[in-house]
């Protein structure tokens, strides 16, 4: 992970159902504010024998592009608003 990325909180869950993981994710995102940008990552085959700062550099790009997603998915469509003046 390079000194430029920005902190964030991340939670690495191995071992948990589908269904299991959704629950915690919900949990934990229920505890506040704090933690509704809380990055979350499931082992897998893949990443279970990376470094851990190349897992955490991988899911902090992972949640910038995620949290860049949200956020152009809220900003208003020039195109729709045109329509509604």
């Amino acid at each position: 992970m390079n000194g430029a990325a920005e902190p964030f909180r991340a939670i690495v869950m191995h071992g948990f159902t589908s269904e299991e993981a959704l629950a915690i994710m919900r949990a934990v995102k229920a505890l506040g504010p704090a933690m509704q940008q809380a990055a979350f990552a499931m082992t897998t085959e893949t990443n279970m024998h990376w470094p851990l700062g190349r897992l955490m550099s991988e899911l902090a790009e992972e949640h910038r592009m995620m949290q860049q997603y949200k956020a152009d998915k809220e900003k208003p469509d020039p195109s729709t608003q045109a329509l509604t003046r």
